[in-house]
């Protein structure tokens, strides 16, 4: 299998489609500059989208990072109906065509269940997506024995989802586990005593060290570029990171 590494500037999937493309691209200027011109447009988009920017992963455990750049569409209680069979707090976050589609690990754990369910392409920001769309679900429990899951989820667009890792397979929060192809949507399951720190509609990408105030009387700064982190902080947890 193919994976793509935090030193990859572009996702080893994209190649599939970034090789073909440049012959293509190359070929159409021998018959026409205009079409091969026109075709650098297609070239270009599918270097941007295959981006694999730097990332540098707050440490700790008592957060959790996003584990892709977006937009949220919900924060609400919903039931997880695959593995846990509970009502657990669920983060949506859409993934547009323009937006980095390398997806990362939540919260460092051992991969308890993975499983991939075939389904429909609807509209990613559909409620529907969640249980009738094509998806990939994994289920995580940390050393502190929490459950948390987080499902990759196909969109009207994206035809195809990719996801590293297997039952038994140890991660670490922040690495690379899996890329989603052209536009899609992530769900995240939040373990018990996490709260959301982010709102609907908000960006899931980094600010320039806005202070952003929890409920819990720390202050929470957003470092790096287009990726939020500090997504959750445990409840009752004491912490001030300081600006630099």
């Amino acid at each position: 299998m193919t994976i793509t590494k935090d030193s990859d500037i572009l996702a080893r999937e994209g190649y599939l489609i970034i090789i073909p493309s440049l012959i293509v691209v190359l070929g159409a200027f021998f018959f026409n500059a205009y079409v091969g011109a026109a075709l650098c447009l297609w070239l270009a988009f599918c270097l941007y989208f295959f981006r694999n920017p730097k990332r540098v992963t707050p440490t700790g455990e008592n957060n959790l990072v996003s584990p892709a750049d977006g937009t949220i569409l919900s924060i609400s209680e919903e039931t997880e109906n695959e593995f846990l069979k509970k009502k657990m707090t669920r983060i949506t976050i859409f993934m547009s065509p323009f937006n980095v589609h390398v997806n990362r690990v939540p919260l460092s754990g051992i991969v308890k269940n993975r499983t991939y369910r075939p389904g429909k392409f609807l509209a990613a920001f559909s409620e529907k997506a969640s249980s009738e769309n094509e998806r990939s679900l994994i289920h995580m429990q940390t050393q502190e024995g929490q459950d948390l899951v987080f499902v990759q989820i196909a969109g009207w667009l994206a035809r195809r989802i990719i996801s590293y890792p297997e039952g038994g397979d140890s991660l670490e929060k922040g690495g690379i586990f899996g890329v989603i192809r052209f536009g899609s949507r992530m769900d995240v399951y939040l373990p018990e005593g996490f709260k959301p720190n982010v709102t609907k509609e908000q960006k899931v990408k980094a600010g320039d060290f806005d202070g952003i105030k929890s409920t819990q009387g720390f202050t929470v700064y957003f470092s790096s570029s287009e990726y939020i982190y500090a997504i959750t902080y445990k409840y009752g947890t004491k912490k001030e990171v300081n600006r630099k």
